[in-house]
């Protein structure tokens, strides 16, 4: 018996439709059966239709190595700690420091204003419109005798005033001579107060007048004698330039 070839046939279940026979086997492909058919003739087989595209799975990313797990490093803080603590000693120290320089600076003016012989002469500001200084520089002029120092006498007296001390022009060694006569056994034999003072000029060359009384031990009986100082403001200074008596 020959097998019919692939082609469209009646088909087999009695049906108005052809079926398709493919050559060994009938298919579920059909189709409707036309008006007028001559004869059997070979039809080209349905083209299947393309499977659908499924793509490739993806390939996983590849693997990154991790770096090996490090704990952190903990921040020291003793170090800042004892920074600041060194630094506040040092801080300390240097305000301690500058203290005591300061009291040594008070300490060296307030020896100079109360020393002896050689010691010089701390006198306040000397001012055109306040007669503190010059009544100081009085007390200087009597303090001079009394510690037998001549630099504190000529810091407070002009030099005209110098020369009217003695016959002969001043020298610190005759008035020297004269002054150690006013000590005896260590003590100073006058005592001077101060009485008043007061500007009494303001002009071009400012004065001032200071008077104060003095009481000299040097007798059996004290001897009390008023004085009376003309003063000129020279170069910042206040200078005696004149001493009267009153008693006169």
């Amino acid at each position: 018996m020959t097998t019919p070839v692939p082609g469209w046939y009646d088909a087999p279940d009695g049906s108005a439709m052809l079926r398709w026979w493919d050559g060994t086997t009938w298919t579920a492909d059909v189709s409707p059966r036309p008006s007028a058919v001559a004869a059997p003739t070979p039809i080209q087989a349905p083209v299947p239709a393309a499977p659908a595209f499924v793509a490739p799975p993806l390939a996983p990313p590849p693997a990154v190595p991790l770096a090996p797990y490090a704990p952190a490093r903990k921040r020291l803080v003793w170090p800042w700690v004892a920074g600041g603590v060194a630094l506040l000693v040092i801080i300390i120290g240097a305000v301690v420091a500058i203290a005591w320089a300061v009291g040594r600076v008070v300490d060296a003016g307030n020896s100079l204003e109360s020393s002896s012989q050689g010691a010089g002469t701390v006198l306040p500001s000397a001012s055109p419109t306040d007669p503190t200084g010059a009544a100081a520089a009085v007390t200087a002029f009597d303090r001079a005798y009394a510690d037998e120092d001549c630099d504190e006498l000529t810091a407070v007296t002009t030099p005209d005033f110098r020369d009217s001390l003695g016959d002969s022009a001043f020298t610190c060694e005759a008035w020297l001579d004269v002054a150690s006569s006013y000590t005896v056994d260590g003590t100073y034999l006058y005592s001077v107060a101060i009485d008043g003072a007061e500007i009494t000029g303001a002009g071009t060359v400012p004065t001032a007048v200071v008077t104060t009384t003095e009481v000299d031990s040097s007798m059996p009986e004290p001897q009390t004698t008023h004085w009376t100082y003309d003063l000129i403001l020279t170069d910042g200074a206040w200078l005696i330039d004149d001493q009267t008596s009153t008693d006169d």
